[in-house]
This record gives structure tokens, sequence and C-alpha cells, in this order.
């Protein structure tokens, strides 16, 4: 078993700032992740600690010495309300990732542990 953690903080006020300037978002997230975010009170939260969940994944994942890239990753809350990876385009079998999200009115932050099981011999 091969454990790796990622992490990853953001201002929220960023994002506040892109969705005034009319930022297209789909470079970063999917349809399924924009259509739950936007309809959101505040989006720019929503957005910014899927944003952080997505780096801290790439974070973690990287210690595997496998590089994804942001749009790579999708995050959805399952049917008990925490957060998964619904989508990761890897070629890396055997995964097991944990993600713990929060946030702020001005912060986000995410916390990925990918761990990697050894196939049964």
């Amino acid at each position: 078993m091969n454990i790796k953690i990622g992490i990853d903080v953001v201002d929220v006020e960023n994002f506040e700032t892109l969705l005034e300037q009319g930022k297209t978002w789909r470079r970063y997230f999917t349809a399924r992740e924009l259509d739950y975010c936007l309809q959101k009170t505040n989006p720019a939260i929503h957005l910014a600690v899927r944003f952080a969940a997505k780096e801290a994944v790439l974070k973690a994942y990287a210690g595997f010495g496998r590089k994804l890239r942001i749009n790579d990753v999708e995050i959805v809350l399952n049917s008990l309300g925490r957060p998964e990876v619904a989508h990761l385009r890897s070629s890396l079998p055997n995964l097991l990732i944990d993600l713990s999200l929060s946030h702020t009115k001005h912060t986000a932050v995410a916390v990925a542990i990918i761990t990697k099981y050894n196939e049964v011999q």
C-alpha cells in the first residue's frame, strides 16, 4: 500500500472577480461541476473549493510520478453529501481517493489522500 497526500488553499475573492469578468470555466470544470456550482447563491465559494480539491488531487497523484491536468479530475457530492472524485482520467489502477473540503467566505481549502493498493497476485 502506498499513500500520498495533497493540499491546496484558494482565495475565494479571485473566483468572485473571475465570475464578474465572465471567465470561461470549461477549461477547469466539467459540465456537471458547473451545473452544481453556478446554481448556488454564491457560486464563487463552490468553484473555489472544487478547484482546491482538484489541485489537491493533482498534487497527491503527482507523488506516484504521474501527471494529470486539472480537467482530468471531476469533483461531485455522493449520495451522503460527501465530496468525491467521480471521474479521474488515469492509467493508475487500484486507487482510493479521500477528500476533505472546507471554506469560509474568503478561503477554500482541500486535502486529498490517495491510497494505491497493490494488485492481488
